[in-house]
């Protein structure tokens, strides 16, 4: 009867052990999500570059639009923002194919060469100080409003940024985020004080 029982005891025992085997754990479910979850994100992230390498949606225009609040034009700094454009399509293409940007082949597109640029008519600056603030106010206002301009700024034959309310701004508005800037700086600078250890 003992020996009945230990040999029940180990069919058992046997049977949770190929149950073991055959189950897979938590951790292993998780890692297996984790992956697939994984290479879903990298799936759409070759989607959407391709999207944008292939060029826009249709009814969609791309191009470079070029903003100078001195009001001057610049052939040579759009030259190299086009050649940038086009060596980053190039090591893009070479990390998808598991090459260096050297050792992959040469990609011959002149998709970027060939870009139009189209000139807007930016608001003038009225000093030579304020460059790098007019710049910021051309980032936020086309961050937050050019997917919703009608008609699309890149889709006029001659775009002007006062012609839509949503991106106007003035010299007051200006002076307001140079104020705001040093507030920031001034307040940084006293927490990083704050917060340096004692001499």
């Amino acid at each position: 009867a003992a020996a009945a029982a230990q040999q029940q005891q180990q069919q058992r025992s046997g049977g949770k052990q190929r149950a073991a085997a055959v189950l897979p754990t938590a951790e292993s479910l998780d890692q297996k999500q984790g992956s697939i979850r994984e290479e879903r994100r990298k799936k759409r992230a070759r989607e959407e570059e391709e999207k944008a390498l292939a060029g826009a949606e249709e009814g969609e225009q791309t191009c470079i639009l070029y903003l100078d609040s001195l009001g001057g034009h610049r052939e040579r700094g759009i030259m190299y923002l086009k050649w940038y454009l086009e060596e980053e399509y190039k090591n893009k293409m070479a990390r998808r194919a598991g090459a260096s940007s050297s050792e992959a082949p040469p990609v011959d597109d002149p998709k970027f060469r060939l870009m139009e640029t189209k000139e807007v008519k930016a608001p003038r600056q009225h000093n030579r100080s304020d460059g790098a603030l007019y710049m910021l106010q051309f980032i936020e206002k086309l961050a937050k409003h050019a997917s919703a301009l009608k008609p699309p700024l890149e889709s006029t034959p001659h775009p002007s940024w006062s012609a839509y309310e949503e991106l106007r701004f003035g010299k007051e508005d200006v002076r307001q985020m140079r104020r705001d800037m040093k507030r920031d700086i001034q307040l940084l600078g006293e927490q990083q004080a704050c917060e340096r250890p004692p001499a």
